[in-house]
């Protein structure tokens, strides 16, 4: 975030399902650096993917067609990839 400029908008994307290398590091940056930046949720699910929602914090998570019914507390139990979308908004 130290090469935006204020008001400067960096998207965090990842290919994991696991909730440490996705929402968890999003929340450990914005709770050590407050005054830097902040969360801008995203208002919908992105279109045209069967399985995207919108998480708890308007970030935005893709699970493949056989997640449907995915729980956080166990992600080690599937082997595969999903797509995981953030946007923090330097202050």
């Amino acid at each position: 975030l130290e090469y935006l400029k204020p008001g400067g908008i960096l998207v965090y994307s990842t290919c994991s399902i696991f909730p440490q290398e996705n929402h968890m590091q999003i929340n450990r940056y914005l709770n050590q650096n407050p005054q830097h930046a902040r969360r801008l949720p995203f208002s919908i699910p992105p279109n045209g993917f069967q399985h995207a929602s919108l998480t708890q914090h308007g970030d935005w998570q893709i699970l493949p067609w056989h997640l449907a019914e995915y729980d956080e507390d166990q992600p080690s139990r599937f082997d595969c990839d999903a797509h995981y979308v953030a946007r923090l908004q330097k202050l």
